[in-house]
This record gives C-alpha cells, sequence and structure tokens, in this order.
C-alpha cells in the first residue's frame, strides 16, 4: 500500500496505512513543492495554482501502475 498520492495540485496527501514518518515526510516534501512552484509562477508572471496544474498534468504521465493519484474533480484514482 502506497503512503501517498498526488493531488491534482501536484501535491502528495498522505493516504490509509501512512505513517506518522510519512506524514513527516509528506509535509517536508510538499513545503519545497510549494516553495518551487512560487519560484517558477513568479519568474512566469503566473499564478501558483496554474503551475501546479501543469506539475500534475506531468506527473500523471509519469506515475508507474498502481500509484494513486487526484483527477481534476477531485477524484481518488489508481492508475
Amino acid at each position: 500500500r502506497k503512503a501517498a498520492g498526488f493531488t491534482n495540485r501536484a501535491m502528495l496527501e498522505a493516504r490509509d496505512g501512512a505513517t506518522d514518518e510519512d506524514r513527516i515526510l509528506i509535509a517536508e516534501e510538499n513545503a519545497r513543492r510549494m516553495k518551487r512552484f512560487g519560484e517558477i509562477a513568479k519568474s512566469s508572471g503566473v499564478a501558483v495554482e496554474s503551475v501546479q496544474k501543469r506539475r500534475a498534468l506531468k506527473l500523471r504521465e509519469k506515475l508507474s501502475a498502481g500509484a494513486w493519484y487526484q483527477d481534476d474533480a477531485g477524484n481518488w484514482v489508481q492508475k
């Protein structure tokens, strides 16, 4: 069972079975992602949400079978 899935904003979200350690790692990774998304948005002159949506689409394409992700409507889907 995977500890996290990708949201439709390219963030990680803890899934059932995630440990406290998993949740800490997820929070740290999400903080790094938000910092990077902010940098990209600022340099591109677009909203952070736009950067996140684009990244989420790219992540979905690269996910391996069995990985969880959120579709554009917010539903969780297993690839």
